[in-house]
C-alpha cells in the first residue's frame, strides 16, 4: 500500500509540473525542501514520452545540484544527442560527475567512450579500468565488456579462456548478451 501511495504522489507531482511548465513556459522549481531527485523524476516522465528537450531541462536542474542519477542521464542525453546536439565532451563531463559519486552506469558509459574513442583518445587501459569499477559495483555488463576485450585482444592479451571466464560470470548474473557470446565462443 505504501508503494502505491508513493507512485501516486510522484504521478501527481509530474502532472502538476507538466501543467505548470506547459502553461507558463518556465522551468519548474522542483526542489521542494532542496531535496535533489524530484526534477529527475519529472525528467524521466518527459523522457518516457520522448520529450527529450524538456527532459534535459529537468535533468539539468538536479544534475547541477549534484544528483548522480540526473548527472548520468544528462550524460546520456549529450552522448545520444537527445534534446541537445550530440556532444561527447559534455557527455564525458556529466558521466565523470556521476562516476565521482560511484554511479555504476556512468562507469560503463565512460568505459565505452574510451573503448570506442568517442570524444576521447581511444584508451583500452582506461576503458578496462572503468569496466572494472562497474564490476566492483556488482554490474554484470562490466564483465561482458571485459570479456569482449579478451576475446578481441584489445588492451589485453587475447585469451579465449579469459573471455569465457568473464562471459560465464556475466551469464551467471543473468546477462543474456554474455550468455549469447559464451555460446558463440564455445562453438569455436
Amino acid at each position: 500500500m505504501e508503494q502505491k501511495k508513493k507512485i501516486w504522489i510522484a504521478v501527481i507531482v509530474c502532472v502538476l509540473a507538466w501543467v505548470f511548465f506547459t502553461k507558463t513556459g518556465q522551468k519548474v522549481g522542483c526542489s521542494f525542501g532542496k531535496r535533489p531527485g524530484l526534477c529527475y523524476g519529472v525528467a524521466k516522465f518527459y523522457e518516457n514520452n520522448q520529450s527529450y528537450a524538456t527532459a534535459k531541462e529537468f535533468y539539468e536542474l538536479d544534475a547541477k545540484r549534484g544528483q548522480r542519477h540526473a548527472q548520468n542521464a544528462l550524460g546520456i542525453a549529450y552522448y545520444k544527442g537527445r534534446g541537445v546536439p550530440q556532444d561527447y565532451t559534455q557527455a564525458k563531463y556529466w558521466f565523470e560527475k556521476a562516476a565521482q559519486q560511484n554511479h555504476t552506469n556512468a562507469f560503463l558509459w565512460l568505459g565505452h567512450m574510451y573503448y570506442k574513442g568517442y570524444g576521447v583518445e581511444q584508451d583500452f587501459t582506461q576503458a578496462k579500468k572503468y569496466f572494472q569499477q562497474a564490476i566492483d559495483n556488482g554490474d554484470s555488463n562490466g564483465l561482458t565488456q571485459i570479456g569482449i576485450m579478451y576475446e578481441e585482444g584489445k588492451g589485453v592479451e587475447q585469451s579465449y579462456t579469459q573471455a569465457k571466464k568473464y562471459y560465464q560470470q556475466a551469464c551467471n548474473a543473468n546477462d543474456t548478451k554474455a550468455c549469447t557470446y559464451l555460446e558463440e565462443i564455445n562453438k569455436n
